[in-house]
């Protein structure tokens, strides 16, 4: 994408990736909490979709990996068995590495996701 074109967009899509990485982290916690809130699955997965999709309209490659990996991580969810804790920290330090990238975007830098290779 186009650097200005990009630029021009950020604050928007800044923001909503902003509230689509808080609702991630929200509905993580409320599904380890009550893993028969099964429904809070979807959720989490539209959301992580909305995202990736944001992401790759604006060629942002490190974000729409980390949605997707977000995305399938939850895709075998069994709400006998709940949330196993490894996924539930690999979520979790996937939306602040995402913010992290976020972040550094804001102050003009590029929205690239911290050890991205061990994220995914």
């Amino acid at each position: 994408m186009d650097r200005s074109l990009l630029k021009q967009i950020w604050p928007i899509f800044s923001a909503e990736a902003r509230e689509h990485l808080q609702a991630i982290g929200s509905g993580i916690l409320e599904l380890e909490r009550d893993p028969a809130r099964a429904g809070v699955v979807d959720g989490i997965r539209r959301t992580a979709h909305s995202l990736k999709g944001s992401a790759a309209s604006l060629g942002l490659a490190d974000v729409e990996a980390v949605a997707h990996a977000i995305e399938g991580s939850l895709a075998g969810f069994d709400a006998k068995a709940g949330l196993p804790g490894v996924v539930v920290e690999a979520v979790l330090d996937a939306v602040q590495a995402v913010e992290e990238a976020l972040a550094t975007a804001d102050a003009g830098g590029q929205a690239q996701v911290p050890a991205l290779g061990s994220l995914v």
